[in-house]
């Protein structure tokens, strides 16, 4: 009897050409069928709930597969561990209906992006953060970022390659951490652009050192002119780290992040 198959997946993204297969060149979708392929014996395809482009990385990336193999959910993580190269982990797995799949019925997800300040690289932690020369101002970042909130067309913080015809997408929470010179940008939405993030967190990088005025975000999707938006800083910072699939679960992350950030809900 085929089951259909969720997984939850965490890789680090550096070494791979990003989540999506592609003949010749590694990645973790790849990784992943070639692993599910040994223990099944047959060619097994995974879809997952979107891509992630190359150098990015996830903790929360859901994805799902059908299979016949009498193994027990709780068990699969373990057998395809032991095929997966140690920069991807299959964290869980659950049997699912038949109907239900990883991409279409996603409702939302939640990103982090990771820069720090300094005039130097940091060879730790290149591979996971964005470096930034500049001093930043952050109360004005936070304003800033509050702009995001809402349902607005977002065609200005896309690339050229975005090949969506409906830009419009709800941006449920949008906030700011800093940690000495470490910061986080968090955000969590219906759903992502291409690139949409990486321009998000560049727009705020370029309002804090005063490359853009405060109300560039404003005007960006006002004019849907990705020209009046920041720079789309490097993909080592991002990282997926939740999918939802229903309002219930999106509502219980919201009301966890927002204990610490009340002014960054939207409803």
């Amino acid at each position: 009897m085929v089951k259909r198959i969720g997984i939850l997946v965490e890789y680090d993204g550096a070494d791979f050409y990003g989540w999506q297969r592609q003949p010749g060149f590694r990645t973790v979708q790849g990784e992943i069928e070639r692993a599910l392929g040994k223990i099944a014996r047959s060619s097994i395809e995974l879809h997952g709930s979107g891509r992630t482009d190359r150098g990015v990385h996830a903790t929360g990336q859901f994805a799902h597969f059908d299979w016949e193999i009498a193994i027990q959910p709780d068990q699969i993580p373990r057998a395809v561990n032991s095929w997966l190269p140690g920069d991807i982990v299959i964290r869980e797995a659950k049997e699912l209906p038949v109907a239900f799949h990883s991409r279409y019925h996603c409702k939302g997800k939640v990103y982090r992006y990771r820069f720090y300040r300094d005039r130097l690289p940091r060879a730790l932690q290149n591979r996971y953060a964005v470096r930034v020369g500049w001093e930043l101002d952050e109360e004005k970042m936070r304003r800033a970022a509050r702009t995001y909130l809402g349902t607005h067309d977002f065609k200005g913080f896309t690339s050229a390659r975005c090949d969506k015809e409906n830009t419009e997408r709800t941006i449920y929470h949008a906030s700011l951490k800093r940690e000495g010179d470490n910061w986080e940008f968090l955000v969590s939405g219906s759903g992502f652009l291409y690139n949409m993030v990486r321009v998000m967190a560049g727009t705020l990088i370029d309002i804090g050192r005063g490359r853009l005025e405060e109300d560039a975000i404003t005007r960006v999707l006002e004019t849907k002119d990705r020209r009046l938006a920041g720079k789309t800083v490097g993909p080592q910072g991002l990282t997926l780290e939740q999918v939802f699939y229903s309002d219930e679960e999106r509502e219980n992350w919201l009301k966890t992040v927002n204990r610490l950030d009340n002014s960054s809900r939207v409803l």
